[in-house]
């Protein structure tokens, strides 16, 4: 054999085996969940059965076991989850990812969460504290242990983390940070007053239905003409954007209105999509509770679910919680900033930020006594503020105020046994302001907007609206709503609740909770189907949660269809559109014909007006179509004068029109027949790491066609994509559950992607069909059902106490 060949064949067999080590490394790095353990830190042995969805069933005798098993199980299905969520909170992503996450970091820094949790974790009980050091220690338990470790960490030539008991209050307020925006709306409202009038900005941002329409903005010492130009850079920060419509719908019956004759409780959250999902479903089960629902890996605790007496779900309030301030500091001493009391001194601090593969990065960060100074994460920004190096932006927001004690509400609610238990203990829950519907199996039902909503003074004209002056007292908060006077209802007269992110806040609620609430659009679906039947079942609220009829189609359509085209073509068009049924069905081509002509509608709206910032308003605005359709004053408007008795916004109904058919037909043939909602509407979901990498990422990542859209039940928030002309789904219900409190064994789920984060499991995405198709699953909790039907089976035992037969009992199940 020659030379060359030997090497070729030296060079191919090294390849093989390079190969092979790789793909071993990968299945080692899989987790066992059939094993038996001896740990440290365990008080008592511990069981956990896997179900045939790969659920932890954690059978412990004590709550601190129980939480160190769930953080041994988190760890051991989302651990680089955990880690990738965490170094986000703490702005150290450019240390794994280098210069490309420079700008989350810099901003994340400046928020300066993790300053925030040592005061927080201080002031938590000692029962929290303990739980928070269990959980941390049975992570650990597993980092230790694992022989390899998740694959992500082998790409990235790094090591996991030592977990430290604070990381999970850190979870938690990044969580309460992301579902919280309205310094967003405050920038909006200023770049938009320098186009519109007050007239125009009430149409295009109008106020929630039935209400009066917002007073003008008022515009404090002439500053937001000079303070335009920095808040659009801002809004265009892509660091600082927020994911499109998150919302969440739930529900509560009482048993007058259900079959069995006790409560029903539905919930389903609409977050951000990612793959693995944000929830990790997990059972509980000690002496003394029984608990089964949603985790989020890295927090020990149960954010949606119940306990043997009592179940609880959330939805996003939507309060305003945030303030923006402008600081203003004298030329000659621009350390300082005026106050309302005089001058004081910004608190500055520096971080190193270490980036991979390029040269770490020292910040300076300052803090007012408002919060810190956002306009600093780009110094192109800071330079545009009027009166540079004088005018600074601050944030403030009910999450950075001391006391944050929000993880003690759900360890007490995992203990409740009943309502009112369950209400004393969301005195503990501070931020971000949640709907809390609750029922017990008493037949109770009822709900509180629980959290810190900020008390704004009757000087404050702004609102919190608009950035307000820094130095003037009248814009200062005067403290928190009291929790007695929150928005609540526990004795409801329909014996129904439902809140979908809608007003909450009675005619003569006499404090701010928001001014920019979410249109009622899903509020109006719900109750009306409600309303449709009596002795409601469970599986009614899965038909609930899974409705896709367009109720802002039904209100909008027959203001479009006063077009008249000529083309035949076209003609057809309407007519298909006018058989319609409102169901956005991903099979069906209608709604994806009436999606893309409202979007071309919106664009020939906005251009004349905002062309540049059409993109931070948005294409769906359908309030503001409805609003200006409806009226010919506001047609004029918009749509411009005309001689002739038509609307004015007749020609540019069908010009839209028009320009949709014509894009579709370019993307989709020429057939309407075979064009779909589904083709276009797609849940395109990139792991974090893998998603971009060949066949790893095809593995990794997560895409399906998808129903609904953004005012449905069964709710999608998606953004256009024009490179390929995609409505790119973003948003959704990644997670659904219904609790009968009737038969709480029969409660069920539905989740966006399975338990497991690792790729090469086969318990990765084996959920994701069932989700996409409407499916559910229930989680049974009987100890000998789920044993028979167990997948893995994890004994942990205590160092001086092993498990015996005697153990293996239902007396603690």
């Amino acid at each position: 054999m020659s030379i060359i060949k030997k090497i070729s064949s030296a060079i191919f067999g090294g390849s093989i085996l390079a190969v092979l080590a790789v793909l071993l490394a990968l299945y080692a790095s899989l987790p066992h969940y059939t094993a038996t353990l001896t740990l440290e830190g365990l008080q008592h042995p511990v069981e956990i059965l896997r179900d045939e969805q790969a659920v932890p069933h954690i059978y412990a005798h004590s709550e601190l076991d129980a939480y160190y098993a769930l953080g041994y199980t988190h760890a051991q299905d989302r651990l680089w989850q955990m880690e990738f969520n965490l170094r986000f909170a703490t702005g150290t992503l450019a240390e794994w990812f280098g210069g490309s996450m420079l700008s989350i970091d810099r901003f994340q820094r400046r928020l300066g969460l993790s300053g925030l949790i040592s005061q927080d974790f201080n002031l938590l009980d000692t029962d929290t504290r303990a739980i928070l050091a269990a959980y941390a220690e049975g992570v650990n338990a597993y980092r230790d242990a694992m022989p390899v470790p998740p694959p992500e960490y082998l790409l990235l030539a790094a090591s996991p983390r030592v977990w430290q008991a604070q990381d999970s209050l850190l979870l938690l307020k990044q969580m309460a940070w992301q579902l919280s925006r309205n310094y967003w709306d405050e920038l909006l409202h200023v770049v938009l007053r320098q186009n519109l009038s007050a007239q125009e900005m009430d149409e295009l941002l109008p106020a929630y239905p039935d209400d009066a329409p917002l007073p003008p903005l008022p515009d404090p010492e002439h500053l937001y003409a000079q303070l335009a130009g920095p808040a659009q850079a801002i809004l265009h920060h892509a660091a600082l954007k927020p994911a499109a419509g998150a919302g969440s719908n739930n529900w509560a019956l009482t048993g007058a209105r259900t079959m069995s004759g006790k409560p029903i409780l539905a919930n389903d959250p609409h977050l951000k999509l990612t793959i693995p999902a944000p929830w990790y479903l997990a059972h509980i089960a000690t002496p003394n509770m029984n608990l089964i629902g949603a985790t989020l890996p890295g927090i020990p605790a149960l954010i949606l679910g119940r306990n043997d007496a009592v179940a609880w779900a959330f939805t996003n309030t939507g309060a305003d919680s945030q303030d923006l301030y402008l600081e203003r500091s004298p030329p000659e001493h621009p350390e300082y900033y005026e106050t309302p009391h005089g001058l004081a001194r910004y608190a500055i601090r520096t971080e190193t930020i270490k980036v991979r593969f390029a040269q770490d990065e020292r910040i300076t960060i300052r803090h007012s006594q408002h919060g810190p100074i956002i306009s600093d994460s780009d110094a192109e920004i800071q330079s545009m503020l009027p009166d540079a190096g004088k005018l600074s932006l601050a944030l403030n927001w009910t999450g950075f105020h001391p006391g944050d004690i929000t993880l003690q509400f759900f360890h007490k609610a995992a203990r409740a046994d009943s309502t009112s238990a369950l209400l004393d203990a969301a005195r503990d829950y501070q931020a971000p302001l949640q709907n809390i519907v609750y029922a017990d199996q008493s037949g109770a039902i009822g709900f509180i907007a629980a959290g810190r909503a900020p008390l704004r003074g009757a000087e404050n004209d702004l609102q919190g609206r608009a950035p307000a002056p820094g130095w003037s007292a009248a814009y200062e908060w005067l403290g928190f709503i009291p929790f007695e006077q929150l928005p609540q209802d526990h004795a409801p007269v329909s014996d129904a609740i439902v809140t979908a992110n809608y007003k909450i806040t009675p005619e003569d609620y006499p404090y701010l909770i928001a001014a920019d609430w979410a249109p009622p659009y899903r509020t109006d679906r719900i109750t009306a189907l409600l309303d449709q039947q009596t002795g409601h079942r469970l599986i009614d609220s899965q038909s609930i949660q899974l409705d896709i009829r367009s109720t802002v189609a039904e209100r909008l359509l027959p203001l479009l269809l006063k077009a008249q085209p000529h083309e035949p073509l076209m003609q057809d068009i309407l007519e298909r559109l006018k058989q319609w049924d409102f169901n956005m069905h991903r099979r069906a081509p209608e709604p994806l014909i009436f999606i893309e002509w409202t979007r071309q509608l919106t664009a020939l709206l906005y251009q004349d007006k905002f062309s540049r910032l059409s993109e931070l308003i948005g294409d769906d605005n359908p309030e503001f179509l409805i609003r200006v359709l409806r009226s010919r004053d506001a047609q004029s408007r918009w749509c411009g004068q005309t001689t002739t008795t038509a609307d004015p916004c007749t020609a540019l109904i069908e010009a839209a029109l028009r320009t949709a058919i014509t894009q579709l037909h370019d993307r989709h043939g020429d057939n309407p027949d075979a064009w779909s909602w589904g083709a276009a509407h797609i849940a395109t979901v990139r792991h974090a790491l893998l998603g971009k990498l060949p066949i790893l990422g095809q593995l990794a990542n997560l895409t399906k066609p998808r129903d609904g859209g953004r005012d449905t039940v069964n709710f999608s928030g998606y953004f256009y994509n024009a490179d390929d002309g995609i409505y790119i789904e973003e948003v959704a219900p990644n997670l659904r559950a219904i609790y009968d409190l009737a038969d709480p064994g029969s409660s069920v789920f539905s989740l966006n992607s399975g338990q497991s984060g690792h790729f090469l499991s086969p318990y990765y995405k084996n959920l994701t069909a069932g989700w996409n198709a409407g499916h559910y699953f229930p989680i049974r909790t009987d100890y000998d059902a789920v044993k028979r039907n167990a997948i893995g089976w994890l004994v942990m035992n205590a160092p001086d106490e092993p498990l015996t037969n005697s153990d293996q009992s239902t007396e603690n199940h």
